[in-house]
């Protein structure tokens, strides 16, 4: 890649290493800004409560940049690219030391009245990844190249409403103030350094595959270590009706139980579970193995599974890619905002939209309501962008989520057709509006940062709504009538009223 740039762009120097490539058109000013306490990778970052805190592997290679850019159109090619190809678009061009050892990674924090939203760009260095390269030693050439991706102020699809808020347009912008709230977009070059393990660390911080009894006040209770723990709780001269909980993509079960759904479904079951797995180191087959293999063979389980984003398409590996097993005899799954045909986010040149749609959601719902979201902790964020800052893309429970992976196209081709008559399914749906976000300035940045991500298609913030029901699409019969469509974010499914009562009326026949 040349380091020069084409005649209709410029070079911006911000700093003596990194430079601002843009269309020479577009009215661009760039500041180098003091370090705040907190900044990401600062020493205050560690006691603040903002969801990059702990990314603590991360430290400041540059000193933060303040700019001013022009936003985008939603049309054609939002997600940024290279200056030369986007139309406009621009570009951090840094000069990396290739013996240095470090993964880098650019985080743009725009901050609205509202909150922050957080958008993360991964080195533009490759095109595909190398099929057994490992981790490699450090930056493989001396120039990186970082999308800055502008913000979008034209919708394609729901049109945000109230009054223009951040991305009110060009003048906002320029400007850089609403009336009297000023806010600001400033870019942070990140450095850590290079893992000699990637799995190691992740391996680490999953941990192993637990299944724990759920309480009949909806909490985590005993964990089923041994046998001899299962047989405490299940005897094996009885027949048990369980319900089970499967969490989603970088979560686990103690923290993601739907709590008020288990304690409404508590008088209805014999026993109630929840499956904690990993889901970064191990694909959804993995987890469904080491499940049956976590259950003694002289167990004998009527299992109903709600199954919440990523845990659905584990739950249907149970059911079509492992053995029928008489001991966890699967009755009904109900799936909640899952990637039956993978998503968009999962793609390895996707991992920073994943990040930034997680920090972002998580700076919203800690503003909003107190609590991070279900899934997406910031720490396993952060193992994902040091494998991508590294171009280390091995991590098999991000890619099977890929529409194209080898496991969702073994997922949704017929296996048995008996299956498709003895477990039915039920699915839950949700093209989320962000005009429903009562807070202005933040709903028109949130919805700029989801065209960027998925391009106007219908989603939640996590997946696009026709992967939600793409479940064997020849035996589509499976979901018949067992649909339930919302208008939800992919956060806030187990606080919809009208999801937890479609459940009940799949699981227990009532309304």
């Amino acid at each position: 890649m040349s380091n020069n740039p084409p005649e209709d762009t410029r070079r911006v120097p911000l700093t003596n290493r990194m430079s601002l490539v843009a269309n020479a058109a577009q009215p661009i000013s760039a500041q180098v800004e003091m370090p705040t306490f907190g900044v990401l990778g600062s020493e205050g970052a560690a006691a603040m409560t903002q969801p990059t805190a702990p990314f603590s592997a991360f430290t400041p290679a540059e000193p933060p940049v303040r700019i001013q850019l022009p936003p985008a159109s939603a049309t054609g090619d939002v997600l940024g690219g290279s200056a030369e190809t986007a139309g406009g678009g621009a570009e951090i061009e840094f000069q990396a030391d290739p013996g240095a050892g470090e993964a880098y990674l650019l985080l743009q924090e725009i901050e609205t009245p509202d909150g922050i939203i957080y958008d993360v760009s991964l080195p533009q260095v490759i095109d595909q990844p190398a099929a057994e390269s490992g981790v490699l030693g450090g930056a493989p050439t001396e120039t990186l190249r970082f999308p800055v991706r502008r913000l979008v102020n034209e919708p394609t699809g729901p049109t945000p409403t109230g009054e223009p808020g951040v991305l009110g347009g060009f003048e906002d912008l320029i400007s850089d103030a609403i009336g009297e709230v000023t806010f600001k977009r400033v870019l942070h070059l990140l450095r850590a350094p290079v893992a000699a393990s990637v799995e190691a660390l992740i391996d680490e911080y999953e941990g192993p595959a637990t299944m724990y009894i759920v309480t009949l006040d909806g909490g985590p209770g005993p964990v089923l270590a041994d046998a001899n723990a299962w047989r405490t709780h299940f005897d094996p001269a009885h027949e048990y009706r369980v319900l089970l909980f499967i969490h989603g993509f970088l979560s686990d079960a103690e923290t993601s139980l739907p709590s008020n759904w288990m304690r409404e479904m508590a008088p209805h079951y014999d026993a109630m579970l929840a499956y904690s797995h990993p889901t970064i180191a191990d694909g959804p087959v993995e987890n469904a193995a080491e499940l049956l293999e976590n259950v003694p063979e002289d167990i004998r389980l009527k299992v109903d599974i709600i199954a919440y984003s990523r845990g659905g398409v584990v739950a249907r590996s149970l059911v079509e890619l492992q053995p029928h097993a008489p001991k966890f005899d699967v009755q009904r799954i109900l799936t909640c905002g899952t990637p039956h045909a993978g998503t968009l986010l999962a793609e390895f040149r996707r991992w920073d939209r994943l990040a930034s749609i997680g920090l972002t959601a998580s700076s919203w719902l800690m503003r909003t309501t107190g609590a991070a979201p279900l899934a997406f902790v910031p720490k396993m964020l952060e193992f994902i962008l040091r494998a991508g800052g590294q171009l280390f893309f091995d991590l098999p429970g991000v890619n099977a989520l890929d529409p194209q992976s080898e496991f969702i196209l073994q997922l949704n081709t017929p296996g048995d057709p008996m299956s498709v008559y003895r477990v039915p399914y039920a699915v839950v749906i949700s093209t989320f509006d962000p005009g429903q976000i009562t807070l202005p300035n933040f709903r028109d940045a949130l919805w700029s940062l989801s065209v960027n991500t998925f391009i106007g298609a219908p989603n939640d913030l996590v997946v696009d709504t026709p992967s939600m029901s793409s479940v064997d699409l020849p035996f589509a019969r499976q979901i018949s009538g067992w649909i339930h469509k919302t208008d939800v974010n992919h956060f806030a499914y187990f606080d919809d009223p009208t999801v937890l009562a479609f459940a009940r009326e799949f699981f227990l026949g009532q309304s």
